[in-house]
């Protein structure tokens, strides 16, 4: 177990470092071109299908995408540490003194306080999903509003760029709202 620790703490260091970017890059390059070399097609490089369409089009061309923009590293790295705390109160030993299995002492008594904190940090980094989105756009040839905002920009549009500056800052505060909502309706802590 410890290896396997070691090993995700390794990986997740490696994903905080990586920006979008050479993240799409490498995603690209070892999930599409390599995969290509060796006559498999696993996954497009890039486009869009519409989810009426077909869905498992639509989910293998966003599938590279959302590799490339996801905070996988960070959200590991609180869990973890968030685990390990929740592990150390004196419920947890209760319960294993009780006689509870490991398996139930994980998802059943610790792992529900655990995700307080990921729920906050959901909130906190869509501002940088957002960012990463208008590079990722670009990178995997899907037309939304980061191209939108990019070509705008490009071309001088200000109010086209103002409004999907306002876009983009509105599901920031309605994202941040819906967090702090679950946050008080599923992990508060009862003394109101």
């Amino acid at each position: 177990m410890r290896a396997l620790d070691r090993l995700l703490a390794f990986c997740s260091y490696v994903a905080l470092s990586l920006p979008t970017f050479p993240s799409g890059m490498l995603i690209v390059f070892f999930l599409f071109y390599q995969l290509l070399l060796h006559g498999i097609e696993l996954f497009p490089a890039g486009g869009y299908v519409a989810l009426t369409d077909d869905p498992w089009q639509w989910f293998r061309h966003l599938l590279l995408p959302w590799l490339a923009l996801a905070e996988i590293g960070i959200f590991q790295r609180v869990v973890r540490a968030s685990l390990l705390a929740v592990l150390n109160r004196d419920y947890i030993c209760t319960a294993r003194a009780k006689g509870v299995g490991e398996w139930r002492v994980y998802f059943d008594h610790a792992l529900t306080p655990a995700l307080s904190p990921v729920l906050v940090l959901t909130g906190m980094e869509l501002a940088a999903i957002m960012g990463g989105a208008i590079v990722t756009e670009k990178m995997f040839w899907l037309e939304g509003v980061g191209w939108l905002a990019i070509n705008a920009a490009l071309e001088g549009d200000f109010p086209v760029v103002i409004g999907t500056t306002i876009f983009a800052a509105a599901a920031f505060i309605l994202c941040n709202l819906l967090v702090d909502i679950l946050q008080r309706r599923f992990f508060s802590s009862g003394r109101d």
